[in-house]
């Protein structure tokens, strides 16, 4: 009686190889779409807390807090400051800021609302918008906004 050997062939071997490289190549552009939505949701996340920060701050303290879009962090007690990475994004509000008041109104300039724009700079259609109301709440928005 002969004894049948046990293990793959490389045809085997080949085949499976092959078939996790397509399974692979499918499942790489969701996975590297899925990790972009997050880094500019990361962004946002971070823009949303500074501004609900800010309004708490104001009437907490109850004096005006001031949050300032912008990379230097250095400042008084009453600032907050928010960095967008600019290498990556775009930012409708960088290099400006906006005060809350101590009954957590926020100035915006005689707007109803103002409009936060963070956008990839590789990629326009990737994008996230906020407004924010004279009364400082912050809200998602879906529609794509040009104004400051």
């Amino acid at each position: 009686m002969q004894k049948k050997e046990q293990g793959f062939t490389l045809i085997e071997l080949l085949v499976t190889i092959g078939v996790l490289a397509i399974i692979a190549s499918i499942a790489t552009p969701s996975m590297t779409n899925f990790r972009k939505n997050q880094e500019i949701s990361e962004q946002e996340k971070k823009v949303k807390l500074a501004l609900s920060e800010a309004r708490t701050e104001a009437r907490l303290q109850n004096k005006p807090m001031k949050v300032v879009f912008s990379s230097s962090g250095e400042g008084a007690a009453d600032t907050l400051y928010v960095d967008i990475d600019s290498n990556k994004y775009s930012f409708n509000m960088k290099d400006k800021n906006l005060t809350f008041y101590n009954n957590g109104l926020v100035d915006t300039g005689g707007k109803p609302r103002l409009c936060l724009r963070i956008s990839d700079k590789k990629d326009a259609s990737r994008f996230r918008v906020l407004e924010l109301s004279k009364l400082g709440i912050v809200s998602k928005s879906t529609e794509n906004c040009t104004e400051t």
